[in-house]
């Protein structure tokens, strides 16, 4: 049973993660948006005898792929431009 919740975990983790590529992918061209990136952790695993077994993935956390030196050099690029 152990080995079914783990594989079901990493098919929900990854699908997660397919969604986001997903979104990433629709939104490339829109002006504004960062690239977002999924945080995979491992759940907690457990010692079966000699074995330590794992207990599957979790899809933790989604975050902005966000670099303030290239947002702070488009910005000024604008204000160039714009003058």
């Amino acid at each position: 049973m152990l080995a079914f919740q783990s594989g079901i975990s990493a098919l929900r983790a990854n699908q997660a993660a397919l969604h986001t590529v997903a979104n990433n992918i629709a939104n490339a061209n829109t002006p504004g948006y960062h690239r977002q990136q999924i945080r995979l952790t491992d759940k907690q695993g457990f010692a079966s005898g000699n074995l330590l077994l794992g207990a599957g993935v979790n899809a933790d956390s989604i975050h902005r792929a966000f670099n303030r030196v290239v947002e702070e050099s488009k910005l000024e690029n604008r204000s160039t431009l714009s003058s």
